[in-house]
């Protein structure tokens, strides 16, 4: 009877599983993307490993500036090629963001750096550094500014708490369009 018990417990949590993973994967077509790196989150806290759902919850958490979570995803994406592609990008965009802190707080000089580009805006604002295509606004905070394409893109410090975050606010027509914040 216990064991019984047990393999419909395990039944029942796999369906669960499924079942979850179907609502993230219909949050993700909808682009609710916060949802879906939250939840998918949850699901790969709880064991959930299957590389192409990781993928979209990690591709979610990119376009929500959730870097840590794709710090974690990225180590499970090993088995297909398509993951460990997917876990190239997460790697990229990771330490692009840790290079840019360091850029912005440290003064390091990134211009010795070449990092796989990509389109998101970590990977933007990095490319336009290492290749000193940015004007100095101020020193201290220091602040930047760059165009690209139609958009203007400024770069800088802000006091956060304890520490200091890198803002970075792209602009369209001269309207502040978004905001992204990293630490």
């Amino acid at each position: 009877m216990i064991r019984l018990f047990l393999i419909f417990t395990v039944a029942v949590g796999i369906l669960s599983a499924d079942q979850k993973m179907q609502r993230v994967v219909a949050d993700y077509e909808k682009q609710k993307y916060s949802e879906v790196c939250n939840n998918g989150v949850n699901l790969y806290g709880s064991g959930y490993k299957n590389e192409a759902f990781l993928s979209i919850v990690g591709d979610a958490c990119a376009k929500i500036d959730s870097i840590y979570a794709i710090s974690q995803l990225q180590n499970s994406l090993i088995k297909t090629e398509q993951g460990r592609m997917n876990a190239s990008y997460f790697a990229t965009l990771v330490l692009q963001k840790k290079l840019i802190y360091q850029f912005f707080i440290d003064d390091l000089d990134l211009g010795h750096l070449v990092l796989p580009r990509t389109g998101h805006i970590l990977s933007i604002l990095f490319d336009n550094i290492i290749e000193s295509k940015y004007t100095t606004i101020s020193k201290e905070p220091k602040k930047i500014e760059f165009m690209d394409s139609e958009r203007k893109i400024i770069a800088y410090t802000k006091p956060h708490k304890d520490i200091k975050k890198v803002v970075i606010d792209i602009y369209e027509d001269g309207q502040l369009i978004k905001s992204h914040s990293y630490w």
